[in-house]
Formats: C-alpha cells, sequence, structure tokens
C-alpha cells in the first residue's frame, strides 16, 4: 500500500460523508467521528497488512501494552484474524485465554496541520491528522508446537520478504523454533 494513497483516501472517505451503521459506544475502542469512519474493509485489512507493528492492549490484571509485529489472514472469520505473538515471560501472556478481550491497534501516518493550511480563516485551530486502525476480540492461545513453529514461521517470512534476504525460519539450524519455551503466541478473532 502506498502511503501517498492512504493518506489520499482518507480524505476522500472524509469528505464522502454518508449514513453509517455504528456499534454500541461501549463497544468501541476509538472515537470516530463519522466523516471519518472508514468500513472498506478491504482497505483496512491493505492498512493492516502494511502497519502491520502493532500496540497489543488488556487490561486485566492491569492495563499492559506490548509493541509487536503481526499478520492478518483474511480469510479467517468473518472480519479476519490476527496472528502474533509474544515472550512467555510477559505478564501480558496469562490474557490469551480465549475470555479476555484486546484490542490491537494498527498506527499509520500522522502529521500535524497547521491552521494557517485552512482554506478558511478566523477562529480556527490546529489538529493532528492520523490513521489507525483498532481491531478489538478475544485473546487465544496458540497450542501445540507444530502450530506455534507454524506461526512464526509466516510472521518471519512476511518481514523477510521486505528485506529480500531469502531467510526461511523453518531451515535455521541450531533455532528452538516452536518449542513453545519463550513464546506465547495469540490469535485474535476480529469480531466487527
Amino acid at each position: 500500500m502506498n502511503r501517498r494513497d492512504l493518506l489520499a483516501g482518507l480524505a476522500l472517505a472524509s469528505l464522502e460523508t454518508r449514513a453509517q451503521t455504528r456499534t454500541a459506544p461501549e463497544a468501541e475502542s476509538l472515537y470516530i467521528p463519522k466523516p471519518q469512519l472508514v468500513e472498506d474493509r478491504r482497505f483496512l485489512h491493505d492498512f493492516m497488512d502494511e502497519f502491520a507493528f502493532v500496540d497489543l492492549v488488556t487490561v486485566s490484571p492491569t492495563l499492559r501494552i506490548t509493541h509487536i509485529p503481526v499478520f492478518l489472514d483474511r480469510a479467517a472469520g468473518a472480519y479476519g484474524t490476527i496472528h502474533g505473538h509474544i515472550s512467555r515471560q510477559n505478564p501480558q501472556s496469562a490474557t490469551f485465554d480465549a475470555t479476555h478481550t484486546g484490542v490491537i491497534v494498527f498506527h499509520g501516518p500522522h502529521g500535524y496541520i497547521s491552521p494557517t493550511w485552512y482554506a478558511k480563516t478566523g477562529n480556527v485551530v490546529p489538529t493532528w491528522n492520523f490513521a489507525v486502525v483498532h481491531a478489538t476480540g478475544k485473546l487465544r492461545p496458540i497450542e501445540g508446537k507444530k502450530e506455534l513453529n507454524d506461526l512464526l514461521a509466516t510472521l518471519i517470512a512476511k518481514f523477510e520478504k521486505y528485506e529480500g534476504t531469502g531467510y526461511d525460519f523453518a531451515k535455521a539450524e541450531g533455532v528452538e523454533n516452536g518449542d513453545g519455551a519463550g513464546a506465547a503466541s495469540l490469535v485474535l478473532y476480529v469480531p466487527q
């Protein structure tokens, strides 16, 4: 996804105000004014693929935020499924039990908007323009050596593709891949 196209798309989406359905306010993790609400799932999925280093937010037993790389399986579930992992020693891994809700925040481009940029003059103030996607769902652990190994291999392959190195996690010698000793992997089904 081209970042310039992303910003242009968000600007166009804000100009094309139309009636939009919203979920109950208590289910939302981010307030989005109607003119800025984007419901095009393909566009949102492209954004999630492009900006795949995310914040994983949980609140049990306390507020915790961990920054992790993830990948999106667009075909799994009604709205897609997000896969990632953290260290098993991270206390947040205790929330991967299919009962706790997590929020994953995908951050895109952002920037300060000076009031001098506006066509309208007079009583105007600056703002901050940004692009984010919040995905909310139940966190489920990945159980089993093969499943963990497959998740790690897919995650690593996604980012190695960008580097063009040809590194293959499955062929790495001396790597304790898939033993589960140090990794707690998660799946977040996006319900909306």
